[in-house]
Parts: structure tokens; sequence; C-alpha cells
């Protein structure tokens, strides 16, 4: 029992010596509104986006929040300072749970993530109007 203590503590002590993880998305489902029928419908979505999650640096990237203190990591676009989502530190079981736009999970044990997006992040193709659609990616994040 110890041994299993032990390494889930090394599992949760990792990350914290990592750049961070890119993370590409494998695919992107969701919901469109249909406004002829007034109706959700499915949809299939492409994102061509990519996001990085990574250390805070020095309380940086952290937006107003009553728990920013606790904040570790940011999920930031690629190419881009801004902080779309902040995340406490991994939890025992090598999980980090994101909040913000998108609200994201990550598996520190296979380098997957899952994430929720609303319609602030998806812009129908061509327009910069958001489009109204809900949608998850789900992908996979190598280390940097």
């Amino acid at each position: 029992m110890r041994v299993i203590a032990l390494l889930i503590g090394l599992l949760v002590a990792l990350p914290a010596s990592a750049d961070g993880w890119l993370c590409v998305s494998d695919g992107m489902s969701g919901f469109t509104f249909n406004k002829t029928t007034g109706h959700w419908v499915p949809a299939i979505f492409e994102t061509e986006k990519k996001l990085v999650m990574r250390p805070i640096k020095n309380g940086q990237d952290i937006p107003m929040q009553p728990d920013a203190a606790y904040q570790v990591y940011a999920v930031v676009e690629l190419g881009e300072d801004a902080a779309l989502s902040t995340c406490p530190n991994f939890n025992k079981g090598g999980v980090l749970w994101c909040q913000g736009i998108p609200e994201l999970v990550f598996r520190l044990d296979k380098l997957e993530f899952y994430a929720v997006f609303d319609d602030a992040w998806l812009l129908v193709k061509g327009d910069e109007r958001p489009s109204g659609d809900v949608a998850m990616v789900v992908g996979r994040c190598p280390f940097l």
C-alpha cells in the first residue's frame, strides 16, 4: 500500500518539472441550434485550434477569481498569451481540472484531454460572430 501511495505521489509531483503540454484535437462534436425547427441537433465541428497547458509564471495569466492563489496551470491557445482557463494542481489520481472557457480535463497517465466549449470559442467558418453552438473536443496532449 505504501508503494502505491509513493508511486501516486511521484506521478502527481512529476508535472511540476514539465514545460507544459500541447493539446491537439482528435475530434469535436456537439450541438447546434436549428432556428427553423427550434430544436438542438447533433453536429460535428472542425477545429484547427491547439491549446497549450503550462505552469503559471509568477502569478501571470490569472484572471480575477476568488481561488486565483490556488491556480497552478494556465490553458492558452497556441501562439497567444491570454489564459482561457486556469487549473489548480493535479489531484491524487493525476487528473487536472481546469475552469474557464474551455472547461478542460487532462489525464496525465494517458496524456489525453477533453474540453467543453460554448459559442465564445466556436466561430462559424469565415465569420467572426459567435455561432451559438456548444461542443466537446477530445484529443491528446504530449509534453512540450
